[in-house]
């Protein structure tokens, strides 16, 4: 979506991932897990880069316009 957002929906048609595992991953990948905000935590944890953190929070901010409505066309 960052660096190709043209392609985003051809990637859509060919991944056909279920929609709602890409999600959670989304969410688990935004989350404060892999932010490495906490002290405690940071040395132990892999974090997820800033310009990560910002195309994961447009991803989820627009995710009804971009994901699903997208794939909800090919539900069955």
């Amino acid at each position: 979506m960052e660096n190709e957002p043209r392609n985003l929906n051809a990637f859509l048609d060919e991944a056909r991932p279920d929609h709602e595992r890409l999600r959670l991953i989304a969410e688990a990948l935004a989350g404060p897990g892999l932010s490495g905000k906490s002290a405690e935590e940071s040395g132990q944890l892999i974090a997820t880069t800033a310009s990560e953190q910002a195309a994961l929070g447009k991803l989820l901010a627009n995710w009804r316009a971009l994901i699903e409505s997208r794939l909800a066309g090919r539900l069955i």
